[in-house]
């Protein structure tokens, strides 16, 4: 049986971990910052073909690898005609102090940045949302897992109340920040996104709820690590790209008869929902024949609403149970 490796599931310890290997065998950190950066940028033209209002991209940037992925995602959404305006909080604006002097590069570009500690009371922050059409979060990364609080809990408040204001959406860079990507739990302050792009593989608080409502759809970006460092997790999410291939293929030759026979006894006037949801289910997952032996008095209105299976009324007492 195939394994997709995007289906794969990791924790934060071990996403870590794979990214030391990947440095050690020659993959830089540098490269694979480029790469993620690049993947978001791409997801966001993508994203933005859909949208109606083509205004400029906000990317807020923290410090550590998710802000400099997000810068890489700022240079590459300009290169490609985007309008395109970055908020920095807590980030090395000092080249001697800026990896691969992204911040830099920017600059030089001529990309309008602002700088928290320039903008005490968040005037220039509200300014640009409101003009924006789409927020890029870049503050906080997988391995963030301390309560949001201070300058970045009124950051957070600004953006998510233009998300409301203006319909603002946004794009996580590898997980919403204030998303613990080990257990999904999620911070009170934390951004929702629409979309997340996470590199490599799924992490296992993308998938588990509350936390999975914040990402949005999400996408998981190749970054160029070798498969010769990946880990070995044997969690994964069953996505159509795995299933699809798993189904049996059906002969166009077939009938009803073909596919097995499901008969499934269940429901009473109580809960005459569960016969009908019980055998559409039979029947959707790709059973021939479904019956459904019911009581009496349940069997009129459920056969109505599922005219393809068939049915066999069963007696039944006063109160609309099975008659045993």
């Amino acid at each position: 049986m195939q394994i997709f490796e995007a289906s794969k599931l990791v924790t934060v310890a071990e996403m870590q971990q794979i990214e030391r290997r990947a440095a050690t065998a020659g993959h830089s950190y540098a490269s694979m910052m480029e790469m993620a950066g690049r993947a978001v940028a791409q997801r966001i033209l993508a994203a933005r073909s859909a949208v109606a209002k083509h205004g400029p991209v906000l990317v807020l940037v923290g410090p550590g690898n998710n802000g400099g992925d997000g810068l890489v995602c700022a240079r590459h959404l300009h290169e490609n005609g985007v309008q395109t305006r970055v908020y920095l909080w807590r980030r090395a604006t000092d080249p001697e102090h800026d990896d691969e002097n992204h911040f830099a590069r920017l600059v030089d570009l001529g990309i309008p940045t602002a700088h928290t500690d320039d903008d005490p009371s968040f005037a220039q922050l509200q300014s640009w949302l409101r003009e924006a059409s789409m927020v890029v979060d870049a503050l906080l990364g997988t391995g963030a897992n301390r309560p949001i609080a201070e300058q970045l809990a009124e950051l957070l408040h600004h953006v998510r109340t233009a998300q409301t204001e203006y319909k603002l959406p946004c794009v996580a860079v590898d997980c919403p920040s204030g998303l613990n990507c080990d257990t999904g739990a999620l911070d009170p302050h934390t951004l929702f996104a629409e979309q997340t792009v996470t590199f490599a593989y799924g992490k296992w608080g993308h998938y588990q709820f509350p936390g999975a409502e914040a990402c949005g759809q999400i996408t998981v970006a190749d970054i160029g690590i070798p498969t010769s460092v990946t880990t070995a997790s044997q969690t994964f999410v069953l996505n159509e790209q795995w299933l699809t291939p798993q189904l049996p293929q059906r002969s166009n030759n077939s009938h009803k008869g073909s596919f097995g026979k499901v008969m499934a006894v269940v429901g009473c006037m109580n809960y005459a929902g569960a016969a009908y949801l019980s055998c559409a289910a039979a029947g959707r997952v790709g059973a021939g024949l479904v019956t459904g032996a019911i009581p009496q008095p349940v069997w009129a209105p459920t056969a109505s609403k599922l005219t393809e299976a068939t049915w066999l009324p069963l007696p039944a007492t006063d109160t609309g149970h099975f008659d045993a």
